[in-house]
């Protein structure tokens, strides 16, 4: 099936059709990394878009690596860092993207711990098809309002932000919203899930789904705004608390499965990250530290 295009115009040469899906893609609010990682998202999301790539039934597999908080990595123990780095890299043609939680910093004042995110994270970049959102660590203030400028300054001026993954004749949309999202960002996740409702999705954020599996009072507001509406998305993630947890929601019958994984409480986090392997529906995942080289 041909991906729907039908809220775009696509008559013309390639270059009329890149001005008016770029034209659509600003109304949305569209947010990109800049640079290189701008450059190869702007031609995965136009040749998806356009219809040069189709859904093939939503049978392939891709494989996502989830990075959870590493603030005390930044703060106390960067080769636990670099070690998760290195083998992300060592692996990168088996992987198709990878996701950071959030609370990359410990202090969000500390430049430093800044300057050792961003050493290891630009190794990524220009490499791999990263998302990195905000934690409450990386940021000034409180429930009410955020200053973002460190994380902005090191890492990304886009504090929200989507991608898409394009692979064969399939397509797979991830969604990372910052820490605690007012209105607006919400509203605008949103309408990007309903414009994409024929992709599956990853959605992730910081704080979501507790120890107890169940969603704290920022994740239900999430849920009820934007996740409940969309049974595209087929696994919800996040950092933020201690441990890890599972929840599973059915929308139209269509299960969305929600995870919390931090094992930050574990001597400093022992350099664990998570390995999803998706097809559809169906979910896999393992949970491995090449710090210690062994899986749990």
């Amino acid at each position: 099936m041909l991906i729907n295009t039908t809220c775009l115009t696509l008559s013309g040469s390639l270059k009329t059709k890149e001005a008016e899906y770029f034209k659509y893609y600003k109304s949305l609010k569209g947010k990109f990394q800049e640079g290189a990682i701008f450059e190869a998202r702007k031609r995965r999301a136009f040749y998806y878009f356009t219809g040069y790539r189709t859904v093939n039934g939503h049978k392939i597999e891709y494989t996502i690596i989830v990075l959870p908080d590493t603030q005390y990595y930044c703060a106390f123990h960067p080769e636990m860092f670099y070690s998760q780095i290195k083998w992300i890299l060592e692996n990168k043609k088996s992987i198709d993207f990878v996701i950071h939680l959030g609370d990359v910093v410990q202090n969000y004042d500390n430049e430093k711990q800044w300057q050792i995110a961003q050493l290891f994270l630009s190794k990524l970049y220009k490499q791999i098809p990263l998302l990195v959102i905000p934690g409450n660590h990386d940021c000034q203030g409180d429930y009410n309002k955020q200053d973002w400028s460190f994380f902005q300054k090191y890492i990304s001026n886009k504090t929200s932000d989507f991608d898409f993954v394009v692979k064969g004749k399939d397509s797979l949309l991830i969604m990372g919203l910052e820490w605690n999202p007012n209105s607006d960002i919400l509203n605008w996740a949103d309408s990007i899930l309903a414009v994409h409702s024929n992709l599956p999705s990853i959605f992730f954020t910081h704080e979501y789904l507790d120890t107890n599996a169940t969603r704290s009072k920022m994740g239900e507001r999430i849920w009820e705004k934007v996740i409940s509406k969309h049974g595209n998305i087929v696994l919800v993630l996040n950092g933020h608390f201690f441990g890890s947890a599972e929840k599973i929601d059915y929308i139209n019958n269509k299960p969305i499965t929600q995870h919390l994984f931090n094992f930050q409480h574990e001597h400093y986090g022992n350099g664990w990250l998570r390995i999803y392997k998706i097809k559809g529906n169906q979910i896999t995942v393992k949970t491995y530290s090449p710090y210690l080289n062994k899986y749990r």
